[in-house]
């Protein structure tokens, strides 16, 4: 009976540090949520038109961006955006699409 407690209580103490490292892993490569707005493009036109100090980047792939995009708005990847999210500038707000 003791070796079966003993079993038992080390399966579950297996279990639950399992749950808890995994929910402690690494989220760096995770997008940021807290500081994100979502907006409608009615919304975007409205600040545009305004002539709002705004960044637009098209985060989709160059051809895409060839093909058509948002007038005034720039191209930079998405997977150049989440490595190298320092680059872009701080001083107005960003808007991707």
């Amino acid at each position: 009976m003791r070796n079966k407690f003993i079993v038992l209580f080390t399966a579950i103490f297996i279990l639950f540090s399992l749950a808890v490292f995994s929910s402690a892993a690494d989220t760096s490569s995770r997008p940021v949520q807290d500081s994100v707005d979502r907006i409608t493009p009615k919304a975007l036109k409205a600040i545009l038109d305004k002539g709002s100090p705004v960044i637009v980047v098209d985060v989709r792939s160059s051809k895409a961006y060839t093909k058509q995009h948002i007038t005034g708005a720039i191209s930079v990847p998405l997977n150049m955006v989440e490595s190298s999210p320092e680059k872009l500038p701080l001083d107005r707000k960003i808007i991707f699409y």
